[in-house]
């Protein structure tokens, strides 16, 4: 199998740091409990309880699969050195799953009581891609649901699966949230998407160029001009950083109208004004 994801090799780093992150498990960072609480208060609160275990079996590409007595393959043809097409074949029946991607990066026969999944991750490039869960009913498969996230390894608990996609505000970022399997379907209780960077040596950093209101371990201040943050995360509308010292920070962003997209085309920005207004440089990528 291809592996064009030429960060993937460094996410058993970022998965730790992620599920600190979100779960506030220790580990050698450091990072205060005040941190994880100002990211941790943002999410939504799980009455979910985990379901019984499930048997996890690796599906390998052009080979068969079984399901009790049904037979099935995942059929990965390559198209040319960019593209492949992705068919299952499941009991003599054929699904198209994607006429285009770059490679099949994830595959899973998922068996949990009496039921039976397909999952799968069709990758593009970067953290763009897009997750599939399929169900086998009476013989057949059908498509439960399908997330525009891409799945890292390892796979071990389908009630926490580390997903990323890549996310734009402040820059371009692979965010990453933990999702399960729930009644057919890929549920997160995540708000924040928590980028990569954490915990990188070589992790991004913005330049503050303008004053910008912002909350630092909880307290109102202002970001001078010269003040150097480590993008940490994001939601819908906070954009939380963390200062050198380990500090977790944050401050409002939002989408502007049109009117004021700035000359990078893009519509994110601070009080109304452009983000690039505010930063050095914005890295954005794509």
């Amino acid at each position: 199998m291809r592996n064009r994801f030429v960060a993937k090799g460094s996410m058993t780093v970022f998965l730790a740091v992620l599920l600190l992150a979100v779960s506030g498990c220790t580990s050698n960072r450091n990072v205060s409990s005040e941190t994880l609480t100002q990211v941790e208060s943002t999410e939504t609160e799980s009455q979910y309880v985990p379901q019984e275990k499930a048997i996890i079996t690796p599906i390998e590409p052009n080979e068969e699969f079984r399901v009790s007595d049904l037979s099935g393959m995942l059929k990965v043809k390559e198209e040319d050195d960019y593209s492949v097409t992705v068919i299952l074949e499941f009991n003599y029946q054929l699904y198209g799953v994607e006429k285009s991607c770059w490679d099949v990066t994830s595959s899973y026969l998922i068996e949990r009581g009496d039921a039976a999944y397909i999952f799968l991750t069709c990758h593009y490039e970067n953290a763009y891609g897009r997750t599939y869960l399929y169900k086998v009913v009476d013989g057949q498969l059908e498509a439960a649901d399908a997330v525009n996230m891409i799945f890292f390894e390892p796979f071990t608990n389908v009630d926490q699966l580390n997903m990323a996609t890549t996310v734009n505000s402040i820059g371009t970022y692979e965010g990453h949230k933990t999702y399960r399997i729930e009644n057919d379907k890929f549920v997160t209780d995540d708000e924040v998407y928590i980028f990569n960077t954490i915990g990188d040596e070589s992790k991004s950093s913005l330049t503050v160029i303008k004053d910008l209101p912002a909350k630092i371990a909880g307290k109102e201040t202002t970001l001078t001009p010269g003040t150097v943050i480590h993008p940490y995360g994001q939601d819908e509308d906070t954009f939380f950083f963390e200062t050198d010292d380990g500090r977790m920070g944050q401050f409002q962003y939002e989408h502007i109208g049109q009117d004021k997209i700035d000359s990078y085309g893009y519509e994110y920005g601070i009080g109304g004004h452009s983000v690039n207004d505010y930063f050095e440089m914005v890295p954005y990528s794509g």
